[in-house]
């Protein structure tokens, strides 16, 4: 397990919003017009919102993963092969 970094007074507000009382109230109160609205919703509609919620937990994962990974971002705009061409210049490029 990794050890905790100091937290980053940049990020203060946005970790305060996500760990308030204000927050919490607005989750569960999403969670409950979920559920009302699933209850009259057909099978294909239900399937459907389930398809939607597994994406949604996909993508957030994916989110974290890539911050905990240091995942970097591929190089765009640059031909293969000159990626890693060292000459100190790492300006990408648009292609002609």
């Amino acid at each position: 397990q990794q050890a905790s970094s100091p937290r980053l007074a940049q990020f203060d507000a946005w970790i305060d919003m996500y760990a308030g009382e204000d927050f919490a109230n607005e989750v569960h109160d999403f969670i409950r017009m979920t559920d009302v609205a699933a209850q009259s919703a057909s099978e294909e509609i239900r399937a459907c919102m389930k398809e939607h919620f597994l994406m949604s937990v996909k993508l957030e994962h994916m989110f974290w993963d890539q911050a905990a990974n240091l995942m970097e971002w591929p190089a765009i705009g640059v031909t293969v092969g000159e990626q890693n061409n060292n000459d100190g210049d790492d300006t990408i490029k648009d292609e002609p």
